[in-house]
């Protein structure tokens, strides 16, 4: 049986397959790659499965390319006009040469003209123009999802409260994690649209809850700096809790030590003003890089959740660490969490020292 090693893949024998099979022609694309036309549904296939994108919808023997497929389909063309053009001045591509081109401001390595980079580049760009235009439209169809991540007290072992995590989920490209949409949107100035979501979405899930009879804790909701100055997101939570009737004490605010460092006079205000209103404020990622004792000072926490990196080593350095930070916030009145926590190992020291 014939395998399809996409590393071996010249420009110019994917150019040739990605036109032919976009014209609907099984024949072109197999020429194109010396195989026999079962093995161009394998070679799309692959190229689906590296990619985390649907490119054709199969019908009737016919190839359609999808809304993902045609994007991929007129960005490889342009890149590859573009490098062809690149490499045909600089007199790169010769038979058995290898070469190293920067295409435009990019750092897009090609070797001997192989595909494959050309690929992994498309693959991590290619999220990006699609999450950008088109966050309204995940919204709208509920691409985005709202998942809950328990909070266990570790002197009990009882659920106390839950942290809302977000995913995209997308018909067209798959599921995609926070790091994939969350700093797209957030360059792009669109990333308050998801967490107004979210705001609104744990506020109904808590009222069904309560409608039901059903047990309900605390949900904390993670923000974004430019949530506060792209719109007013106090008023977004207090609608929320008002249209859905959710008491204060139920949502949480979680707020990073990076955002305290990006605009310190900015979250002063929004801590102090979530604060008054009755909404605990936890600090986040605390001792992920920025961690100051004045933020202990100088900003009104009722938690802090240590930062997992405490416990991926946990040596006697890192215990003793946290253990002085848990003694400090106790003595400060503000509660302790540790995330990450794995094994029973880590459980019994939190629960020895008084963590969370």
């Amino acid at each position: 049986m014939q395998h399809i090693d996409l590393r071996n893949i010249k420009i110019n024998q994917i150019q040739i397959f990605l036109e032919a099979v976009n014209c609907g022609s099984f024949s072109g694309a197999a020429e194109a790659l010396h195989v026999t036309q079962p093995m161009v549904s394998k070679t799309i296939q692959a190229l689906e499965k590296e990619l985390g994108i649907i490119l054709f919808i199969r019908s009737k023997g016919k190839l359609n390319l999808t809304p993902a497929g045609r994007d991929c389909y007129n960005q490889w063309s342009n890149m590859l006009k573009y490098l062809e053009a690149s490499v045909e001045s600089a007199h790169a591509i010769q038979e058995g040469a290898s070469s190293r081109l920067h295409i435009g401001a990019g750092s897009m390595a090609i070797e001997a003209g192989n595909f494959f980079p050309l690929l992994r580049e498309f693959k991590e760009q290619h999220p990006v123009k699609y999450v950008v235009e088109n966050i309204d439209r995940a919204i709208e169809h509920k691409w985005i999802k709202v998942y809950y991540q328990p909070v266990i007290r570790s002197l009990t072992g009882a659920l106390c409260s839950m942290e809302s995590l977000t995913r995209w989920d997308d018909p067209e490209i798959g599921f995609l994690m926070p790091k994939q949409f969350i700093r797209p949107l957030e360059k792009s100035h669109q990333i308050y649209k998801v967490d107004c979501f979210v705001v609104e979405q744990v506020c109904a899930d808590i009222h069904d809850r309560i409608l039901l009879g059903k047990p309900v804790v605390p949900v904390s909701i993670n923000l974004s700096r430019l949530d506060f100055t792209l719109c007013d997101m106090l008023d977004v939570v207090e609608k929320a809790v008002a249209r859905y009737d959710v008491p204060r004490e139920y949502i949480h605010i979680e707020v990073t030590e990076s955002m305290i460092a990006s605009d310190e006079a900015l979250m002063r205000r929004v801590i102090d003003d979530f604060k008054k209103t009755g909404y605990e404020v936890w600090m986040d990622d605390f001792g992920s890089g920025y961690s100051s004792l004045t933020m202990l000072k100088d900003y009104n926490f009722d938690l802090l959740k240590m930062d997992m990196n405490f416990l991926t080593s946990l040596s006697e350095k890192s215990k003793k660490v946290l253990q002085s930070v848990v003694l400090m916030a106790k003595e400060l009145g503000i509660k302790t969490l540790a995330e990450g926590v794995e094994t029973e190992e880590e459980m019994a020291f939190l629960k020895e020292i008084g963590c969370g």
